[in-house]
């Protein structure tokens, strides 16, 4: 995965006039993708190569593993929910700092 930072293509698509949020918009969507690739890596091995907590705990003091496995299928869920919305607000709200009021893109180095 590769994240695009164009600084150039950037400052290509201010300078006719596009809205900051359109002309960082694909560096937003690449850096939400990578932000979140973690995060779906674990849910691809839950349960084939990890057990996780929840649902060894529940199994050990007795539950059924179809309980168990709806559990831990919740939690996962749950937390990958809260990975999203962290990202896309914090990716949302933390783009507007690369801007000053007339639309141009601050140097950063």
């Amino acid at each position: 995965m590769k994240i695009y930072y164009q600084r150039n293509e950037i400052e290509a698509l201010l300078a006719p006039g596009a809205s900051p949020r359109y002309a960082s918009n694909r560096v937003l969507k690449s850096s939400v993708r990578a932000a979140l690739l973690p995060s779906i890596n674990t849910m691809k091995i839950v349960g084939l190569i990890q057990l996780p907590g929840a649902m060894t705990g529940m199994m050990i003091a007795g539950a059924s593993p179809t309980e168990a496995t709806r559990v831990q299928i919740m939690v996962m869920y749950m937390i990958s929910a809260s990975v999203t919305m962290g990202t896309m607000i914090a990716s949302l709200l933390s783009y507007r700092a690369f801007f000053n009021k007339a639309h141009q893109l601050i140097e950063t180095s």
